[in-house]
């Protein structure tokens, strides 16, 4: 009978140390909505989420309205930097997608866009924004 439970209390302790295990690398996902073009404010947007990213919070940046520039080749001068991590999120497998009413609004041509980004789109977007747990910011 000793036998037994020390065999459940082993099972007990070995499982319940599994679901610790798995609840600490389950991390919030990470929505964030890039509408400025202001140099200084978008880079730390996208500084602080690629950040989060690096700690294991699944990512994904919504670029709207002014936002849209950020990755255009027309303005590589201007975001350079800013480009170089969206870019560093996208092969990390962040995702990062655009707007494109925004971006026939601004002039920003599809053959300007640094690659990976995806067009946003209803569903994806909600798939995004209403995963359980999912914080959102805005910029």
């Amino acid at each position: 009978m000793k036998f037994i439970k020390n065999l459940c209390l082993s099972f007990l302790l070995f499982f319940s140390s599994l679901s610790i295990a798995v609840a600490e690398t389950t991390k919030d996902p990470l929505f964030v909505l890039l509408t400025s073009n202001d140099a200084h404010r978008t880079k730390m947007a996208i500084g602080m989420s690629n950040n989060q990213f690096q700690k294991g919070h699944p990512l994904t940046v919504y670029l709207v309205d002014q936002g849209v520039m950020l990755a255009s080749s027309r303005f590589e001068h201007r975001y350079a930097e800013h480009q170089a991590m969206l870019k560093n999120i996208m092969v990390n497998g962040g995702q990062v997608f655009i707007c494109k009413m925004c971006m026939d609004q601004y002039g920003v041509k599809e053959g300007d866009l640094i690659k990976g980004l995806k067009y946003a789109n209803p569903d994806d977007m909600g798939e995004a924004i209403f995963q359980p747990g999912t914080k959102t910011l805005s910029w």
